[in-house]
């Protein structure tokens, strides 16, 4: 029979206690290859694994936030994405509206009938007075590449807002051949206008174009006009290129556009 030393209980005890404290501060072993698989995943103990916003796709990169292109009703021109929505033919040019034009007809001066008012006909004739008396027709401007008319009328806000630009832009074209008049439509009572008031629109905006009045009602009835704030652009021979009203905003555009057509 084999005899094992005695060993008192309180002190079995006490080692026992002491054992599973220490052994909690003591340093484990790594683990072999832990830390390369951690390091391989790309992801920490906080990543979610989703993209953060440098990881986003961007507009170019065909995302979800990429540009789409506006070209609803347009034969030409920016798509607004970098892009253009189509090409013109060989010889024709592509109008601010985003539509293809034909070359510019060489039209007889002075013109000759049919006339009509739709865009592409040759523009009918009208007489009016200027302020100081002396006649002017329309077709007196058919030698001009490209030509303007601006109808002005007292009584409309947007025809005296837009009134120093028709000046500023007729200086700029001036050397290019541009002529022009402005028809002044109306008084500030909505009625009709006479040669004071031409004289007095004309020298307060300084207008060095031909200022002309219509008594009649002539010009709304000839060109279908609607008697305030109407542009009418037409080149060589009385062509008409374009008619708007309420279309200020749109007429530098339009006058770069007409020149640009009959350019050699």
């Amino acid at each position: 029979m084999r005899f094992f030393p005695t060993v008192p209980v309180t002190s079995l005890a006490l080692f026992l206690v002491t054992s599973i404290v220490t052994g909690c501060d003591e340093e484990r072993p790594p683990v072999p290859g832990a830390d390369s698989a951690v390091a391989d995943s790309g992801a920490g103990p906080e990543d979610s694994g989703a993209p953060d916003a440098a990881d986003a796709s961007s507009p170019r990169d065909g995302g979800l936030d990429a540009c789409q292109p506006e070209c609803g009703g347009l034969d030409c021109g920016e798509d607004g994405c970098g892009g253009v929505c189509g090409e013109c033919a060989a010889g024709d040019t592509c109008a601010p509206e985003g539509t293809c034009r034909g070359p510019v007809a060489t039209l007889p001066c002075p013109p000759v009938g049919p006339y009509g008012t739709s865009i592409g006909d040759v523009a009918p004739d009208v007489t009016l007075l200027d302020c100081d008396g002396v006649e002017h027709r329309l077709h007196d401007l058919c030698e001009a590449p490209v030509s303007w008319v601006f109808e002005f009328a007292e009584w409309c806000p947007t025809c005296r807002a837009f009134a120093p630009t028709v000046q500023t832009l007729y200086e700029r074209h001036q050397p290019d051949g541009l002529e022009a008049y402005v028809v002044i439509a109306a008084a500030a009572d909505f009625g009709p206008p006479d040669a004071a008031l031409c004289a007095e629109v004309r020298d307060r905006y300084g207008f060095t174009m031909p200022v002309l009045y219509d008594t009649t009602g002539a010009f709304d009835a000839a060109l279908d006009a609607p008697g305030n704030d109407y542009n009418l652009i037409m080149t060589e021979g009385m062509q008409l290129r374009y008619e708007a009203h309420y279309g200020d905003s749109t007429v530098e555009a339009q006058l770069a556009d007409a020149f640009a057509a009959v350019a050699p």
